[in-house]
């Protein structure tokens, strides 16, 4: 399977080889940018053109970093990372349910501006606005004394890592649902669910 793929990645170089090359135009009268967007791997780049599922740590400060680096891969090494988004460029590919706070609170920043720069519907970067806002303001994030809660920010971090998830594989079916509406009973269920797995932990290391 894997050589089939690297032949495929190797057409596809080829391919684009045989083409003429063209410079692109440029508009004469527009100024340059006052702001510059993140530098992104081609995979979430791929992904974003097609309103797909995209792992938040490509948007992290870690993912952009990554995808800033000089590539010391082949043409057809680069093509297979948009085939197996594990890893990419040697950096591991971290999971949205294994980011830390901090990388969730940078990270869906980065995401939210890209959604729209690569012209998502406006409705659906409405509602994951919605979505990121109520989940990172989330009164479970902190003990009743103002303290950060760390079992509140694992349980929240893995209700955004399920829901969108949930949220994306559901869009255009019958039971597709608005991501901007905050679910505590899943939040419960996964709190709980952490809660018992922690004491778990503590009574096997007794």
């Amino acid at each position: 399977r894997e050589e089939q793929l690297k032949q495929e990645a190797r057409e596809r170089i080829e391919a684009e080889q045989r083409k003429p090359i063209t410079f692109p135009e440029f508009r004469a009268g527009v100024p340059p940018p006052t702001v510059f967007r993140p530098c992104l791997a081609p995979i979430a780049r791929k992904k974003l053109e097609n309103l797909e599922y995209v792992e938040l740590w490509y948007f992290t400060t870690a993912g952009v970093a990554a995808a800033e680096e000089p590539a010391d891969y082949t043409e057809i090494e680069e093509f297979m990372t948009t085939i197996r988004p594990l890893t990419f460029r040697g950096h591991r590919v971290v999971k949205d349910s294994e980011l830390s706070w901090r990388e969730l609170t940078s990270g869906h920043v980065n995401f939210l501006e890209e959604i729209k720069a690569f012209g998502w519907p406006a409705a659906h970067c409405d509602a994951l606005f919605t979505f990121f806002r109520l989940t990172l303001m989330h009164s479970a994030q902190f003990f009743p004394d103002g303290e950060a809660s760390p079992i509140g920010e694992a349980s929240l971090i893995q209700y955004q890592a399920q829901m969108r998830r949930e949220w994306h594989d559901k869009l255009g079916k019958k039971d597709a649902f608005n991501i901007g509406i905050f679910s505590e009973e899943a939040l419960d269920k996964i709190r709980t669910e952490k809660m018992l797995a922690m004491t778990a932990r503590a009574v096997r290391e007794v």
